[in-house]
């Protein structure tokens, strides 16, 4: 009888549909990005409610803040409540961050509710997806996870224009305002279709083979005694603030450097997020087939290319321009697929949503540290070479901790 019941409630032909929740996964996570076209708003943003450049960047930067410390209170809610009602939450905050901001004009409670009710239902929502696709894949996790990732990278091919019509059309008030209510009817109008796979549904897709590979592992000691995890966390901040460094200064070193017009500058910005998001699946799939320490080891080998490549730009030398910043871009999706994919190897994937909220705090420092790095390098130096410098040194510290601290599984 119980077992009737199990294959009423999942029958066999759902593992063929798990593609499905990939697709509106990334759907899901291409809303949730739309913080990643915060520059079409800056400007718009500052002549309604009379803000400098400086007082424009903040909510951007505690939205990401807010986002990437709200991950472990995320994971914990998602064990507890479900998946389908913490993506429902996330949902509501999203919406209510966008709403409200284009409701308030002044400065401090826009940055509280935009910056930090929106960033908090992000960071609510973000796991929900990685988590119900990677419960679905077992051989090809890392790959699943990634390509449902994609949508968050390529997020401003799609939400960028659209709010540039919104804005020139209602202007950027109503433009966030009417975000808001697609937000809210997108993510909370698909977030009961994501259901985990049950921990005893233990099927696999013969002709896929996709077996469980966890089971034939050993069991993984908890996260916060493994110095896999220390190791891999210190990793996962280098990944991200190299990345997150220059995804910043892209477009300033196009013009100052290289000598690109502005419009180039900023099409350049838009052809390298495609590779941001092209990133995370392709990586997920090499974590698949290499495991993690030496997915790590390639990440940072490839990151120092792209910086000892940066090395040789100037005015007019636009091939290593393109060259080592789309690298940067493209590792940086990169990172974004390893982390997710490896949390769930090393340390199991049934506690991966508690897991996964605590190992992306290293998100949170790499963006805290990594947005502003370029240009303190810059002031002090006045040039970009020291920061690329360091990038490969960071790279090679990398390394050394990948092989002494990640255990191979």
């Amino acid at each position: 009888m119980a077992s009737s019941t199990q294959n009423v409630l999942y029958p066999r032909d759902r593992l063929d549909a798990r593609w499905d929740l990939v697709a509106i996964g990334i759907v899901v996570n291409t809303c949730l990005g739309t913080v990643y076209s915060w520059s079409v708003f800056r400007a718009p943003v500052e002549q309604a409610i009379g803000l400098t450049t400086a007082q424009s960047g903040v909510p951007y930067s505690v939205f990401l803040a807010a986002f990437a410390f709200s991950m472990p209170l995320a994971g914990t809610l998602m064990t507890r409540l479900g998946t389908r009602l913490t993506l429902l939450i996330g949902g509501v905050l999203v919406a209510a961050g966008w709403i409200g901001g284009g409701m308030i004009e002044d400065y401090l409670l826009f940055v509280l509710v935009y910056g930090v009710v929106g960033g908090v239902g992000v960071g609510f929502a973000y796991g929900v997806p990685l988590a119900v696709a990677g419960s679905w894949f077992r051989n090809r996790r890392g790959f699943a996870m990634g390509l449902t990732l994609a949508g968050f990278g390529v997020s401003p091919f799609v939400t960028a224009p659209l709010a540039e019509v919104l804005i020139n059309w209602v202007g950027v008030q109503y433009a966030k305002q009417l975000l808001g209510v697609l937000f809210l009817a997108v993510v909370c109008g698909l977030s009961p279709l994501f259901k985990k796979r049950p921990d005893h549904d233990d099927r696999s897709v013969e002709h896929r083979g996709d077996r469980p590979t966890e089971a034939a592992a050993p069991q993984a000691r908890p996260m916060l005694q493994s110095r896999s995890f220390y190791g891999f966390w210190v990793c996962y901040v280098i990944g991200t603030l190299t990345g997150l460094t220059a995804i910043g200064m892209t477009a300033s070193f196009g013009m100052e450097v290289v000598g690109l017009s502005g419009a180039v500058a900023a099409a350049t910005v838009s052809a390298f997020g495609i590779l941001n998001g092209v990133g995370r699946p392709i990586f997920g799939s090499i974590h698949d087939s290499l495991g993690t320490r030496r997915t790590v080891v390639l990440s940072f080998l490839l990151i120092a290319c792209a910086a000892s490549v940066s090395l040789f730009t100037g005015p007019g030398t636009r091939l290593p321009f393109f060259v080592g910043f789309g690298l940067f871009w493209f590792m940086l999706g990169a990172w974004l697929s390893i982390a997710p994919a490896a949390t769930s190897r090393l340390f199991g994937a049934e506690n991966y949503a508690r897991n996964y909220g605590i190992m992306y705090t290293a998100y949170g420092v790499g963006a805290l540290t990594g947005g502003a790095a370029s240009a303190r390098f810059y002031a002090r130096f006045g040039s970009y070479d020291p920061l690329f410098l360091l990038v490969i040194a960071l790279c090679v510290a990398g390394i050394a901790i990948a092989i002494a601290t990640i255990r191979q599984r």
